[in-house]
């Protein structure tokens, strides 16, 4: 070998080892194309990406979780393997407490009573209770799609046999059984079946606390969820994840949704249970996921004062089919103050401003005391005496007695039933009410219950489209994300129409596994 062609194999070397000592001690030193470079020729390979131990993973075991699941399974003929999340003891959530009803548009119930509905009433009823601030599509979808709910469900042995009337609807559609709430009895039927499907595997005392999320991607690959039972975090893979894990009610947290968008609720009591923190909205925001509607939180007018226990913070929903049968509000005065079937925002204003906050209250508890007689009991059913066993409704041998137990001026409460008694249907009263489906004996025995608004349910979440895909901030969709229920946003606007949240739980639960298994279909 000649020298000259011993020194260039020397100071190649040289180069080769002052390139190696620089690039790893000292790469800002090195000019921008030769860093580029060196990640092109150098960079260690791409980490494979971690095969999916579940097709889809659906976070909360609630009534939109549990019809997604089982709607994945029936479309998929078995074929999709689902994990189910939840993090509390046991399924349910809020809706399992559900009372009043579900909207079902031109059902056979309907047909069979001679109700007159339709697209156009149940659509336009939906978006004036939610002040126009609903995103018009996802009501389209949820009244349109609400006529198949009643055979999905009736035939899995679900009875919705009975319909009624409640506030804020032109027309009666609110369905529900005969004998049991119907919250409970669609989450418990629903479960029941759910839990004999083999490929869905359902697992308690789980709570997700973050979404695997590949920023470069947009696409969520599974969840990290903590083991309460196990104290231990554990990462999951799946194609898809589902969040149907409701709303932040009853967020007192350090980090509380309720805090950051509606402060003045923070001191007023509640109907949801602990559950309901905001969690399915807290990971996806990690992530950048875009949220609407935050700040509008529904007050409902009628959550039952337990007399046991008056200012404990959690209160029992007083069901708006208590109104819907017949059930009149009075303030202490002994005066009817608003239209019984007006939306629920209205009455609940109408209590504020007509009735006194109770001053020995750590909590903004403004009471009011609502009225049934036996007929009403009758028509309501058997489920109205699960109020009257725990004495939220008690009962009272005439009106006297009732109006003495509570420091009611009795003449004044005698005015205003034989006022009421006068009202006839279609002609509107001073309050703007034109249906009166009860009239009432001064010496009758009456049920009658003290009542508080509190927060009820949260009206935004989530943003989403009418396939239940998720947006980010920057409006894209996010691949492998879709959501149901109450931890997503658009649908009830700035107020939600009863009846319409076990309707949206039904209707885009279904839709969410549609979706997924859509996109697993793609993928495989």
């Amino acid at each position: 070998m000649k020298i000259g062609q011993i020194l260039i194999f020397i100071i190649s070397i040289l180069i080769a080892i002052t390139y190696y000592f620089i690039i790893k001690n000292y790469p800002e030193l090195m000019p921008t194309y030769i860093q580029n470079l060196q990640k092109y020729f150098f960079s260690n390979p791409e980490t494979p990406k971690q095969q999916p131990e579940y097709d889809i993973i659906i976070v909360g075991a609630g009534l939109a979780g549990l019809t997604s699941a089982y709607e994945a399974n029936l479309i998929s003929n078995g074929k999709l393997k689902i994990l189910l999340l939840e993090q509390e003891k046991k399924y349910g959530g809020n809706s399992i407490k559900a009372s009043s009803g579900i909207n079902i548009l031109n059902s056979p119930i309907q047909e069979k009573e001679n109700i007159k509905d339709s697209y156009n009433l149940f659509y336009n009823d939906t978006i004036r209770s939610g002040k126009g601030k609903s995103i018009p599509q996802l009501v389209s979808t949820l009244v349109n799609d609400s006529h198949d709910i009643f055979n999905y469900y009736t035939n899995l042995g679900i009875d919705l046999s009975h319909v009624g009337l409640l506030g804020g609807h032109s027309a009666a559609r609110t369905h529900r059984p005969e004998k049991v709430a119907v919250g409970y009895h669609l989450d418990s039927s629903m479960f029941n079946v759910v839990k004999d499907i083999k490929n869905i595997k359902y697992q308690v005392n789980s709570t997700v606390i973050e979404l695997i999320y590949d920023k470069d991607k947009n696409e969520v690959n599974g969840v990290v969820y903590y083991d309460s039972f196990n104290k231990k975090n554990v990462k999951i893979y799946s194609k898809c994840v589902i969040l149907t894990c409701g709303g932040f009610g009853h967020d007192f947290e350090s980090d509380s949704l309720l805090k950051e968008f509606v402060p003045h609720l923070m001191n007023f009591p509640t109907t949801n249970g602990p559950q309901s923190k905001g969690i399915g909205m807290k990971i996806a925001r990690k992530i950048g996921v875009q949220l609407v509607d935050m700040d509008q939180v529904q007050v409902h007018p009628t959550a039952f004062v337990n007399l046991k226990n008056r200012y404990e913070k959690n209160k029992i929903l007083a069901a708006e089919l208590i109104r819907g049968v017949g059930g009149i509000l009075i303030n202490q005065k002994g005066m009817r103050f608003s239209n019984e079937l007006g939306t629920r925002d209205y009455v609940t204003k109408r209590i504020l401003d007509n009735c006194e906050k109770n001053s020995n209250s750590p909590i903004d508890q403004y009471e009011a005391f609502i009225i049934i007689n036996q007929k009403c009991v009758d028509i309501y059913g058997p489920n109205v005496y699960y109020y009257i066993n725990l004495e939220l409704l008690k009962k009272y041998n005439n009106f006297k007695e009732f109006a003495n137990t509570f420091n009611i001026p009795y003449d004044k409460l005698s005015e205003t039933i034989i006022k009421y008694n006068k009202n006839e249907n279609g002609k509107e009263d001073e309050f703007g009410k034109k249906v009166f489906p009860m009239k009432f004996d001064l010496n009758e025995v009456i049920y009658a219950g003290i009542i508080t608004p509190s927060i009820h349910y949260t009206m935004g979440g989530i943003k989403m489209n009418n396939n239940t895909e998720i947006y980010n901030i920057n409006g894209q969709v996010i691949k492998g994300l879709f959501g149901a229920g109450e931890v997503t946003g658009g649908v009830h606007g700035g107020n939600r129409l009863g009846g319409n949240s076990l309707l949206e739980c039904a209707v885009y639960g279904r839709k969410s596994a549609q979706s997924a298994y859509n996109l697993i279909k793609k993928l495989n």
